[in-house]
Order: C-alpha cells, then sequence, then structure tokens
C-alpha cells in the first residue's frame, strides 16, 4: 500500500471521530504513509475508548493541487488488473476535478459512483483491450456491491441496536456477535467493528442515490 488510513468510532455508536484540516476540512480517516506509525496511532485511539480500523490504500489524490502519479500499489497482481487500474485513475481524479470540503460522504460515494461507471463505458472504447479484462472487472464490482450490501445491513442492524434500550452489555454481546459473524462471511483479514463499517458507508452511502439522480 502507499496509504494506510486509520478512521474510529465510538464503541457504540457509529458516527465517525473526524479531524480537521484547512482546505479538505472536516476528515473522518487520517492518511499515514508508515504502517508502523499508522497502526501506533490507531492503538493509541484503541487505548481511549474507541473502535478503530486501519486499512491498506493503493492511491490518493491531492485534489488538483499537484501531479498526482500512477503508483505502483494501483497495479494489483490478479485478474481485472486492467479495470482496477482504469477504475483508480478515474476515482483519484474526480477528487482532483471536484471535491466539497467536509463532505467525505458525498465526495468519496460520488468518486465511486462515476468511477465505476466511466471504467465499463472506457472498455468499450477501446476495442483493443481484452474483453476477458472487462468481465473480469466486472465480477470484482459484483462481489465489492454484494460486500458494500452486506456492510450496510450490519450498519443498519447496530443502528438500531445502539437507539435500543438495552443495557450497554447486552449491545456490547450483541455488536460482538453480530460483526464476528459478518468478518468470517466476507472473510475480512481484520477484525469489522464500527470504524470498519462508518468508512464503508462514506465510500458507497450515497452510491443508489447518485444512481436515481443519473437516471433522471
Amino acid at each position: 500500500a502507499v496509504v494506510w488510513t486509520v478512521s474510529a468510532a465510538p464503541r457504540l455508536d457509529l458516527t465517525p471521530k473526524t479531524w480537521w484540516f484547512p482546505i479538505v476540512g472536516s476528515m473522518p480517516y487520517l492518511g499515514w504513509f508508515n504502517r508502523r506509525d499508522a497502526e501506533h496511532y490507531a492503538e493509541r485511539l484503541a487505548a481511549e475508548g474507541w473502535d478503530t480500523d486501519v486499512r491498506a490504500a493503493s492511491a490518493y489524490s491531492t485534489l488538483g493541487w499537484l501531479s498526482d502519479p500512477v503508483l505502483s500499489t494501483m497495479i494489483r497482481d490478479r485478474e481485472g488488473v486492467a479495470g482496477d487500474l482504469v477504475e483508480v485513475v478515474l476515482h483519484e481524479s474526480v477528487h482532483a476535478t471536484h471535491y466539497v470540503s467536509s463532505q467525505t460522504y458525498y465526495n468519496e460515494s460520488l468518486a465511486d459512483f462515476v468511477a465505476e461507471r466511466l471504467t465499463a463505458r472506457y472498455f468499450g472504447s477501446r476495442r483493443a483491450l481484452d474483453r476477458w479484462q472487462l468481465l473480469a472487472y466486472q465480477e470484482t464490482v459484483a462481489r465489492g456491491r454484494e460486500r458494500a450490501r452486506r456492510l450496510h445491513q450490519a450498519f443498519q442492524e447496530l443502528e438500531a441496536l445502539y437507539a435500543s434500550p438495552r443495557a450497554a452489555s447486552d449491545k456490547l454481546r450483541e455488536k460482538q456477535r453480530i460483526t464476528a459473524a459478518l468478518t468470517a462471511e466476507l472473510g475480512f483479514a481484520r477484525p469489522i467493528n464500527n470504524a470498519t463499517l462508518a468508512q464503508s458507508r462514506q465510500y458507497h452511502g450515497a452510491e443508489p442515490i447518485f444512481g436515481e439522480l443519473f437516471e433522471h
């Protein structure tokens, strides 16, 4: 990975912790170039009582302020690599073209929506590209959508649980049951918690809304 992203949320709340910076405003995650630095910071937050998540990122955008390179981390060793590369370049290019301060939910969902749809169009306009690469990319998209759907279901289930009058100890036990089962079901390499779910929502939560708007 080129960047390691740290996010956090309370143990019984899905509202992400935010940090504020000039230009970009409020952000629900922090990026680190060194993995150990990211992990140490996450450990500090966990000691303060936060659910934390550290995930790898293959790319980042400087929002048009600098020329962003195509990095080796964008080229994954798997089928559909061409689609992956096209999508990530388009995703980061959306950020470099249009970015609203303190609106991560909007920015990331928009970038995901645009990149996914333009990738298929790009393949269609480049006849020399291997059609099997497009099929492999489409399979990757389908798996990603199913994973996002399950994460969103868990988000809604836990949101209802946290709003209920049940005792905090009961909520924690039920949360552990739900997240452990989901971690196993999706084959996540790291445990799913509130920070994981809150972060997933930032990237995928508004895509259905953009889809409806696009159709209109």
